[in-house]
């Protein structure tokens, strides 16, 4: 099961989406989570009704060795409309799901290199904006990526990489929230507070961990190789152009006011 998790979790990667266009979206505060809380939902509803659709039609010795179970599937509930109006609605739906998809990635993934932009940790051409109001070279250089490892990769390959190193950005966020929340710097300020606070955080650290251990090496290797390039390019680049403070040194600050 926790195998399975680290393979399948690429799937519900568009969750944090919403979190990467903040300044795009009214009342962010108020309306990224319930984007989140919403999309979990009906992803969710989704993923489950079309599994238990495709175990109750297609018949178990068989969907070990189908690799097509949602067009098999499909077939075999619309038996009774033509064949042909029946593929063009499975093949539609599958090119709209992956249009829906593939843009989606692209818009959200190409506003971090312009956030990193911002901030000085990459160069500033990253930050430029066309006339469509969206950031030109970043989506270009998100798309040429993304077209790189598609050519060069299998699509299982893909899958646990994705995983895996979302599951690293993960254990990051959660302890980035711990920090910044017991900081208590006066600008940290949120909308919205997470609940049960830091038990959520702890148990998506743990999580996590356990099942990147549960992943095949070449994703967790890929991973630590994105790691590794992401300190040299820290300690060569960003380094001599950003200066500031982390919010783990305030909470250090009030950790040493407490003598005993």
């Amino acid at each position: 099961i926790l195998t399975t998790t680290g393979f399948v979790f690429v799937s519900y990667l568009g969750l944090t989406e919403p979190a990467s266009v903040a300044e795009e979206v009214k009342n962010p505060e108020k309306n990224i989570p319930r984007g989140m809380f919403l999309s979990l939902l009906v992803t969710t509803l989704i993923y489950v009704g079309g599994v238990f659709i495709m175990v109750a039609v297609i018949p178990h010795t068989d969907f070990l060795a189908n690799r097509t179970p949602v067009w098999t599937a499909g077939s075999t509930i619309f038996q009774l409309y033509p064949k042909q109006i029946v593929e063009i609605l499975l093949v539609g739906a599958a090119i709209a799901a992956f249009e829906t998809t593939g843009n989606g990635g692209l818009m959200s993934a190409s506003r971090y290199p312009m956030a990193m932009a911002r901030d000085r940790v990459l160069p500033s051409f990253f930050t430029h904006v066309g006339k469509f109001k969206t950031p030109n070279y970043s989506i270009i250089a998100t798309s040429v990526l993304m077209v790189v490892l598609i050519v060069t990769l299998n699509v299982e390959v893909i899958a646990k990489m994705a995983g895996a190193f979302k599951f690293i950005i993960f254990i990051l966020i959660n302890f980035a929230v711990i920090v910044m929340r017991n900081s208590r710097i006066e600008s940290y300020d949120p909308g919205f507070h997470s609940p049960f606070f830091p038990w959520i955080q702890v148990f998506g650290i743990v999580s996590s961990l356990i099942i990147i251990v549960y992943l095949v090496w070449i994703p967790i290797l890929f991973s630590v190789g994105i790691f590794l390039l992401a300190l040299l390019w820290y300690w060569n680049y960003s380094r001599v152009h950003v200066k500031r403070e982390g919010a783990i040194y305030h909470w250090f600050a009030l950790l040493g006011q407490k003598q005993h």
